[in-house]
């Protein structure tokens, strides 16, 4: 698999944009624990967990690769695999075997089926897309 490049220039708003959600993300966390009564470790937990997530989000849109957005495809399957147990489980503790949510073993290798699957199914959908991610910027 060969590595995407992304583009040289960026559009002079682009570092703006991501300081402005960065600063709006902290001011945000930080005028929580006084505003609505949240404990400061609550804020400061979801705060932090936010960060890495905008720096992922960053990261993803300004150095694309191929190995990244094959990675974000099987992820994709996540959502899948939930709805998938889900369905499932629903449809095995309802209609056929009620004792059956009862069993540890049998939720977690179902739970480890579904999302295997689903996985799968984010990585052919990576592959009938040649694994492109999102629209670069093109000036």
């Amino acid at each position: 698999m060969s590595e995407q490049k992304s583009p040289k220039s960026k559009p002079r708003w682009w570092t703006a944009y991501w300081l402005i959600i960065v600063f709006a993300t902290v001011i945000i966390g930080v005028t929580l624990p006084i505003t609505r009564n949240v404990p400061v470790e609550t804020a400061a937990f979801y705060l932090i967990v936010i960060l890495l997530f905008e720096g992922l989000a960053y990261y993803v849109r300004v150095k694309p690769s191929m190995k990244l957005n094959r990675v974000m495809y099987i992820l994709l399957g996540a959502p899948i695999g939930f709805v998938l147990w889900f369905i499932s489980w629903f449809f095995v503790v309802r209609v056929m075997y009620p004792q059956a949510g009862e069993n540890l073993t049998a939720v977690i290798v179902s739970l480890i089926m579904c999302f295997g699957i689903a996985f799968l199914i984010g990585d052919l959908i990576g592959k009938a897309r040649h694994y492109k991610g999102p629209e670069q910027y093109q000036p």
